[in-house]
């Protein structure tokens, strides 16, 4: 099973790869940041994707790839509207006339956050910022195109695990950065959450591709927790002092772009396809013991 991955130095790529099942020979595309085998592409240029898929013939492809800080992408909508909804409608085109079997695309929770959780797969999507609103048109244009049949949608909720190096921080690595040099974190209680450890989300995306399960899949951790309370538990598996914690609200930080303020799952289809959800400490304690073996 030949198996290509957009976006392969990403948070989810990285682990994507990592733990890649025997039979999957796995092809991963990066753009920026080089790693051993991987593949250079540029998702804007039309022609130097088809030709990879040309060359490739891949029988799966996971996409990954995108802008995903949702800061940048509410400062800047124009500059990241081609990579974040262009793109992966065009490789889910180039997917279809390639033959591929499966297309699997990584969507995201800020699809939601205008009507009160859990939220569910086919729940109507309201999202608060713009990377939300790009996220909704891909998931719905998708799905009236001729791959729908063979669609694979996963929406994670705030990945969390170790970024292969030069990559973008997520909560949990800021974190522990911010305390490696002393410095205090302040997070918010009055949004609430449910963090997933990459490697979860990575895994259940492979069961997903081994059992060739299509439709969209909302895919979190077990725990429900606000941002404070995770800190609280990050600094707890991690050993720091919570003296190195404030608490805040999300009106404290006014150059952030809207967010939905509650956010959680239904996970009742993931879970019937195999999907096991874990609480977040299990999460965070894995991934401090894995700390040299991911990157």
């Amino acid at each position: 099973m030949r198996v290509l991955i957009s976006g392969s130095t990403g948070l989810l790529g990285t682990y994507l790869r990592k733990i890649a099942p025997p039979e999957a020979e796995v092809i991963g595309t990066y753009y920026s940041r080089p790693f051993s085998g991987g593949v250079k592409l540029d998702l804007m240029s039309s022609m130097q994707t088809a030709d990879l898929l040309c060359e490739v013939k891949p029988d799966v492809i996971i996409h990954t790839a995108g802008e995903g800080s949702v800061d940048k992408v509410e400062r800047a909508p124009n500059i990241y509207y081609p990579l974040n909804v262009l793109a992966p409608l065009r490789l889910a085109h180039l997917a279809q006339q390639f033959g591929c079997q499966q297309f699997v695309h990584l969507s995201s929770n800020a699809v939601f956050g205008k009507a009160n959780p859990p939220y569910r797969e086919f729940d109507e999507r309201l999202p608060v910022n713009e990377y939300g609103r790009q996220k909704s048109l891909v998931d719905g244009l998708l799905q009236e195109k001729e791959i729908a049949e063979r669609l694979t949608i996963i929406r994670p909720i705030l990945l969390f695990g170790w970024e292969s190096d030069g990559g973008r921080k997520n909560w949990v690595t800021q974190c522990l950065g911010k305390w490696e040099r002393g410095e205090t974190v302040r997070a918010v209680t009055d949004v609430v959450t449910q963090p997933l450890y990459a490697r979860d989300c990575a895994d259940f995306i492979w069961h997903c591709v081994q059992e060739q399960h299509t439709g969209i899949y909302h895919v979190a951790g077990k725990s429900v927790v606000n941002f404070h309370e995770f800190t609280q538990e990050i600094a707890s598996v991690f050993g720091y002092d919570e003296a190195l914690l404030e608490e805040a609200r999300l009106d404290d930080f006014p150059m952030l772009c809207p967010r939905p303020r509650r956010c959680w799952y239904g996970m009742e289809r993931a879970i019937v396809r195999g999907c096991i959800p874990r609480v977040l400490r299990e999460g965070l304690e894995e991934m401090k013991g894995e700390k040299d073996g991911i990157r």
